[in-house]
């Protein structure tokens, strides 16, 4: 049910609805922020929660305001003071977390001329949503432990307020309409701080125990008069603050702490697991003559057999031929080191002869404008060469676009409609799709005069041969019974599984703001 509110004395209008107006990404620039975490699947707070406030709260998506009291004449703060809590606290599984509030009006203190007091900050489920802003409310009904409600920043002292009415020295005010405030929980340094109009103000409240027991912090906004109203935004909008620093801090921190920790080992080792995993990888990729220097120069006891030296020389030749652009001695050098690879694996069949294709058309078409006036009389030779790239696509490449043989056809014209069909054809019947899509690309070069000024110059960038060759080499390694994937790859692998399943741990915030590309940059 909908509500209006017109400000007295002013002409702005509210509909205090308590649909959410937000976004459908309502938390997106801090995930933006918070870039290389992967927490999606953690429940983040999104809005405010019109089941969870005062009473002279009215929320319309993301703002709210303090709806006017007919019965209240006074200027009795305490009167009138209420908070709102959002729909769900902040996991100390996110690791860090950060929402802002705008100053949409303020009003003045009809005597005194002075501001009512706001409050931005974190409150629990037990703390009371009318007569206290958030931070000010404690229990002291047991002597031996008093127990805090939230944490605050209050608008027009700019105290911190933890547990009391009266609260400490902190930073500057924020009474001003338009002047951004911002919240956040750092769970990773047990630490809560503020902003305001894009500053860091500093830490507020240091060791405080967040991830002791189960003080779930709820972001809280608390307001004291009618007429005053705020924007809360949760990141579906962009923040005034730059969260990125304040992310990349705790991320530098949180790997130089990893780092600094002593290294241990459990067994003895006569190798280092460095250098297996340095030795591994060069082998992988092909090279054998680097490999053997690395053992030599490192002083390590390790044998590469005569039948892994060559399978790793091969490859690597095979590597270098496809970086070189020279296909021809590449496809040559497969069929010669590894047998049937080519006719067994027919997706680098494919690929191969594509880019066999491309370095054809670049040798004819990609030269320099001086060569070319210098051999304006070569024009029969470059027909005759281009007949020969036509003729060897028709042979080689074309036969990938043909979609099935004809008495396949003809067999399931009858049966097309059919709800169960086979699971390869469909599956190859994609494959062709992927193909003819290449091989209009492809031949696509051959519409332009020069092509590295066309819309496929991309299929003449060098990083084309680096990709292939990666692929044939890792294809090589499968053929001959070997992991296509290097140790190091497989430890990165499983330490990015780790890192994900660390961060849905309450216990471990640390992880939700690390990833292995961090760590691999120190």
């Amino acid at each position: 049910m909908n509500a209006y509110y017109t400000v007295p004395g002013g002409s702005r209008t509210y509909n205090t609805s308590t649909r959410d107006t937000t976004n459908e990404k309502p938390n997106k620039y801090y995930l933006e922020a918070v870039t290389s975490v992967n927490i999606s699947h953690i429940p983040l707070p999104t809005h405010l929660n019109f089941r969870d406030k005062g009473n002279h709260i009215q929320i319309d998506g993301s703002r709210i305001t303090h709806m006017y009291n007919a019965t209240n004449n006074s200027d009795d703060v305490l009167e009138d003071v209420c908070l709102v809590r959002s729909n769900y606290f902040v996991p100390p599984s996110c690791g860090l977390f950060y929402f802002e509030l705008t100053v949409v009006t303020n009003p003045r203190n009809s005597t005194t001329a002075l501001p009512f007091p706001m409050a931005i900050g974190l409150c629990t489920r037990g703390c009371r949503k009318d007569g206290f802003l958030p931070g000010q409310e404690r229990d002291t009904t047991t002597p031996q432990q008093i127990i805090v409600y939230g944490y605050g920043y209050e608008s027009t002292t700019g105290e911190r307020l933890c547990g009391s009415v009266q609260g400490q020295a902190y930073a500057p005010s924020w009474v001003e309409e338009g002047d951004v405030v911002g919240c956040c929980v750092d769970y990773v340094n047990d630490r809560i701080l503020f902003t305001k109009n894009g500053a860091n103000l500093g830490v507020a409240f240091q060791e405080v125990g967040l991830n002791e027991g189960s003080k779930n912090l709820f972001p809280s906004i608390g307001l004291s008069q009618p007429e005053q109203c705020v924007d809360v935004n949760f990141g579906h909008v962009p923040f005034r603050y730059d969260l990125t620093q304040l992310v990349s801090e705790c991320r530098s921190s949180a790997v130089s702490n990893i780092i600094s920790q002593p290294s241990f080992n459990s067994y003895s080792c006569p190798l280092s697991l460095t250098d297996v995993l340095i030795v591994s990888y060069l082998r992988h990729h092909g090279y054998a003559d680097t490999a053997e220097r690395f053992i030599k120069d490192a002083h390590l006891n390790m044998e590469m057999g005569d039948q892994d030296d060559q399978d790793t020389r091969n490859r690597r030749e095979v590597v270098q031929k496809i970086i070189d652009g020279d296909m021809q001695a590449a496809m040559e050098q497969i069929e010669l080191y590894f047998p049937s690879l080519l006719s067994s694996n027919e997706n680098i069949s494919f690929a191969i002869k594509c880019q066999h294709f491309i370095e054809m058309t670049r040798h004819i078409l990609c030269v320099d404008e001086d060569e070319m006036r210098d051999e304006e009389d070569q024009v029969m030779d470059d027909v005759m060469k281009f007949s020969h790239v036509v003729a060897y696509a028709r042979s080689e490449l074309v036969p990938f676009m043909a979609d099935q043989s004809d008495e396949e056809s003809e067999n399931q014209d009858e049966t097309c409609d059919d709800d169960v069909e086979d699971t390869m054809t469909q599956e190859d019947i994609r494959r062709r799709e992927r193909y003819k899509k290449t091989l209009r690309e492809v031949f696509s070069l051959l519409a332009y005069k020069d092509p590295t000024r066309s819309s496929v110059s991309y299929l003449l960038q060098d990083e084309r041969r680096s990709e292939l060759a990666d692929k044939v080499n890792r294809a090589a390694l499968k053929h001959n019974g070997r992991s296509k994937v290097t140790a190091l790859e497989q430890i990165a692998k499983q330490s990015k599984m780790v890192i994900q399943a660390l961060a849905s741990a309450k216990d471990t915030p640390i992880t939700s703001l690390l990833s292995v590309e961090d760590l691999l940059k120190c």
